[in-house]
């Protein structure tokens, strides 16, 4: 958690009698260097002569406005993050706010702990970029927070309202008003719209979600996949959320297709196309035979120091057509069905976002251990892991690409 007892705040108040509340409040919550001021041209005066990391102001100083006098601080000193307090403030005063960079709007009075959720916003907020995005998916936001090692909490709210709270770009809880645990992360991942903003990590909270982050979120992905899934006559599965008129309300998620796979591609075709006249033919079409898949395997590990494991495998199913493993402790089988629920994913953002291109490879780089997706062709991966200390993803790339052409 964030010490707030080192941030310094600037308070800007002209009710001398609230002004000593906000004060004494501050000093509650462990804060000793505070300077209080009833002018916005003291505030300016003061950010001339030293830095401060949060400015506490009133909305209405007189006939002068706390948002203004936010951006001109952030003018004077930019690392200082402006909360505004106010008794009347309005939706388009939080509006301005917003877009004048105010990281929260208190409504007067207030207590302690709001005070202190404030600042513990203001203190997270100290590095990075902080604003408004759209267009991304909620899968996308959850692997950024992840990827970037982040203790926050993300707050998602729309027709389906809930949290997820990730402790060092691990998720540890999440929750919705009628679920608990990865229950609670396939519900708020079955929206397709919707608004998110993040929160400090709370000091103390019961841990619902156990796991790596990838194994649950791709877990979670596939159950929802299979949910979304045609029935046997072909016609698609009642899907409650399209009927919700509050969808369009929300821009926040790229909206998925209703029928057929969830990624977007409507037919895979599960083998691979050969130019050799070698293998078995299915109409004009000629398909690896098992035995190239494996011939295949073999020559990517004998060219790959510290090969651990490699399968090919059918994007539509996630089932591998092909195994070569040197170590027990990899399970190929559920690692290709995890891992072709992420390839689908993926297709279905560029397809979403009007991409005129392909997927080629993908990356997964652990702490010990590389991970590369190739793509065969529109409906077969190879999916190849190794040791990191003993290879390099130059390699890898070199001789999966090397020996996967003979297969394209």
């Amino acid at each position: 958690m964030t010490d707030l007892g080192g941030l310094s705040v600037l308070v800007v108040e002209d009710d001398a009698d609230f002004r000593a509340v906000a004060v004494e409040l501050l000093s509650q919550l462990g804060l000793s260097d505070t300077v209080a001021v009833d002018r916005p041209s003291e505030a300016l005066d003061w950010l001339g002569k030293r830095p401060f990391d949060v400015l506490l102001t009133d909305l209405w100083l007189g006939t002068e406005n706390g948002i203004q006098l936010a951006g001109q601080a952030r003018q004077l000193a930019s690392a200082t993050r402006a909360i505004v307090m106010s008794a009347y403030s309005t939706a388009r005063d939080v509006a301005e706010a917003t877009a004048a960079g105010v990281i929260s709007v208190l409504d007067k009075p207030f207590q302690a702990g709001q005070l202190e959720g404030a600042l513990r916003k203001a203190a997270t907020a100290s590095t990075g970029i902080w604003g408004e995005v759209h267009g991304l998916s909620l899968t996308d936001m959850l692997q950024m927070y992840h990827f970037s090692r982040r203790s926050v909490a993300l707050c998602v709210s729309g027709p389906q309202n809930g949290r997820i709270l990730f402790s060092n770009g691990e998720i540890v809880r999440a929750e919705t008003e009628r679920a608990q645990g990865v229950a609670a992360m396939a519900e708020l991942l079955r929206a397709t719209v919707g608004m998110v903003r993040t929160e400090p990590l709370p000091e103390h909270f019961h841990s619902n979600v156990d796991g790596e982050f990838q194994a649950i979120l791709l877990e979670t992905l596939h159950s929802i996949d299979e949910e979304n899934r045609p029935n046997g006559d072909g016609s698609p599965e009642a899907n409650p959320r399209s009927t919700d008129p509050t969808i369009d309300a929300f821009d926040f998620f790229l909206e998925a297709e209703e029928t057929g796979h969830a990624s977007g591609i409507n037919h895979y075709e599960p083998a691979l196309d050969l130019s050799s006249a070698n293998g078995h033919r299915t109409g004009e079409r000629t398909m690896a035979t098992e035995k190239q898949l494996q011939e295949t395997l073999a020559k990517i590990q004998s060219e790959i120091s510290g090969f651990i494991g490699a399968s090919v495998v059918d994007l539509e199913t996630g089932m591998t057509l092909a195994v070569n493993s040197v170590r027990g402790d990899l399970d190929l089988s559920a690692a290709s069905a995890y891992n072709s629920e992420m390839v689908k994913q993926k297709l279905k953002i560029i397809k979403a976002l009007n991409l005129n291109t392909t997927l080629e490879d993908m990356l997964l780089t652990l702490g010990d251990q590389i991970h590369l997706i190739k793509i065969i062709s529109a409906g077969t991966f190879i999916y190849l892991a190794a040791d990191r200390a003993s290879t390099n993803l130059a390699i890898v790339r070199a001789a999966v690409a090397k020996h996967v052409a003979g297969l394209q």
